[in-house]
């Protein structure tokens, strides 16, 4: 066996190890950016449930005429769809969010007399939400 022939069997094996290590690490980076991104939209509407919840509780407390606005920042994959009783996900087929199209936050129960309003807030985009009494 020559020096050459063995040098070359080394390059061989260590190129071999390299497109292992690039494939397997390359398929982690895409599952740890799809569970990023669904954990991302799972907290921010949790933040935003929260956040909705106890200013309805604030304003149905208080005298009629009484108004209060919050800032909602969407999710990069979801839209908020503003009505006058709850606030509803619209997420884009295809993406890791997906699962949240269809689920409402800050539902307002009947005969509290508090009722939201605003226009519709795009994904990845900042808004405002009044709720009124």
């Amino acid at each position: 066996m020559k020096k050459g022939q063995l040098t070359i069997e080394y390059l061989l094996i260590l190129v071999i190890l390299i497109m292992l290590f690039t494939s397997i690490s390359t398929d982690l980076m895409d599952f740890a950016s799809t569970n990023t991104l669904q954990i991302q939209t799972e907290q921010a509407i949790n933040i935003h449930n929260t956040t909705l919840h106890n200013t309805v509780n604030i304003v149905a407390l208080q005298a009629e005429g009484a108004k209060q606005t919050i800032t909602l920042n969407t999710p990069p994959d979801c839209e908020y769809l503003v009505s006058d009783s709850s606030i509803t996900l619209q997420c884009i087929a295809g993406t890791p969010s997906q699962e949240y199209t269809g689920t409402t936050i800050g539902n307002i129960a009947p005969g509290t007399g508090v009722t939201y309003s605003g226009e519709n807030i795009p994904a990845s985009k900042t808004g405002k939400v009044t709720v009124e009494r």
